[in-house]
């Protein structure tokens, strides 16, 4: 998952003496900005996700509009699937906020699918895409100020789903969701819910 080792001068900034690298490794791990961080990269397979409880939630039940079973994303031009290439995880040691939702989740990855170096304290058999639970990509939603609020799918592989079944399948119909909600003027849907009321569908 490295592109390249640094030389020892290299692990610092020359203009201000900081150590450079991995945002993760400087506090700043991708999770706390988007929710999802790098856990895996692979080929030669993909995945689709599964709708978790979350995706049940009033709050954040409108996103799966339209889309029906458990299953989002089992068809696309990366490898068949949405979820893969690399994939991304929720992760609350490394900074996803705390009321994030879980839409849904990918699993059952290939052993072509190994957890990234960043991962690894001490190296083990058993890293790969059928056996660590942790090599998944998650889908996920959290609100912000100002009626914000950040989607992500946890996934590269998840643009190319998008022309699958004429751009009318399952991983089509979630983004148009999000994008529609996204562009209108207003709160977001599902804000209007409050805490007295039945939050499960």
């Amino acid at each position: 998952m490295r592109a390249w080792a640094a030389k020892p001068g290299e692990h610092y900034l020359v203009s201000t003496g900081e150590k450079s690298g991995l945002w993760r490794n400087r506090g700043r791990a991708p999770q706390k900005l988007t929710a999802v961080g790098m856990i895996s990269e692979g080929f030669e397979t993909a995945a689709p996700y599964r709708k978790m409880p979350d995706a049940f939630h009033r709050t954040v039940s409108w996103i799966t509009e339209g889309v029906e079973g458990e299953i989002i994303g089992d068809s696309g031009l990366a490898y068949g699937g949405a979820a893969g290439i690399e994939i991304d995880r929720y992760d609350l040691a490394l900074g996803t906020p705390p009321h994030t939702k879980i839409v849904a989740s990918s699993g059952g990855h290939s052993d072509n699918y190994v957890l990234v170096t960043e991962e690894i304290l001490y190296a083990y058999a058993g890293m790969v895409g059928s056996l660590d639970y942790r090599i998944r990509a998650d889908m996920t939603y959290f609100t912000s100020w100002n009626n914000g609020a950040v989607f992500s799918t946890g996934s590269i592989g998840y643009g190319q789903a998008l022309p699958a079944e004429d751009f009318n399948g399952t991983a089509s119909k979630v983004l148009k969701n999000v994008v529609d909600a996204f562009i209108k003027d207003g709160p977001l849907p599902g804000g209007w819910w409050t805490l007295e009321e039945k939050q499960w569908r």
